[in-house]
């Protein structure tokens, strides 16, 4: 990663990084798919991909208008994550008779207005986002989360070389019951 354009939270990934980010994509898919369909062979999995633009009306609540780039004189702003998009797709899906259990999943870019740090610190303003969203039946005997967390600690640890830890999200959405991170710690 490069900070060419002399911007703090822009910059250029080279062949080598991209290669790496898509083969750890696939890596992480395989691994969540594979666990979980070990688990309970009914799990549906879906791959989209969105817009980058997104109605400001679907943002999350837990973000103000500072932390996310709106259009001026528009009702669009540059995604801060891609949980909206995947929610309402799956929100479409169910309502068209599709039952859990289903994982909706995407890599795209988002956009944050994070606040100015060094670069080592990653806080970028425009970065890559791979999440899954798992959508299963509230009377599940299946603590699915669980099931997954060690497992993608360790796939963290394999790719990156560096010890894995799961820790308790300082962020908890409004869309979410409970939120784990799994975190490196990268010096």
């Amino acid at each position: 990663m490069q900070n060419i354009l002399n911007t703090n939270g822009l910059v250029l990934w080279d062949e080598t990084e991209i290669k790496f980010r898509e083969y750890a994509t696939s890596r992480i898919a395989y691994i969540i798919e594979f666990i979980l369909k070990q688990e309970n062979k009914a799990w549906d999995f879906r791959r989209i991909e969105s817009s980058c633009l997104i109605p400001t009306s679907m943002i999350n609540p837990n973000y103000d208008s500072s932390d996310y780039f709106a259009i001026e004189d528009s009702y669009l702003a540059l995604r801060p994550e891609t949980t909206a998009v995947s929610y309402r797709y799956a929100e479409t899906l169910l309502k068209s008779g599709k039952y859990p259990p289903i994982c909706i999943w995407q890599m795209g870019k988002s956009f944050r207005n994070e606040q100015d740090q060094v670069t080592k610190n990653m806080r970028l303003k425009e970065f890559h986002q791979l999440e899954f969203q798992c959508i299963f039946s509230t009377d599940t005997k299946n603590d699915y989360m669980e099931v997954l967390l060690r497992p993608l600690a360790n796939v963290v640890t394999e790719l990156l070389g560096m010890e894995s830890r799961i820790v308790a999200s300082d962020r908890l959405p409004s869309y979410s019951e409970k939120t784990m991170d799994i975190e490196v710690n990268n010096g």
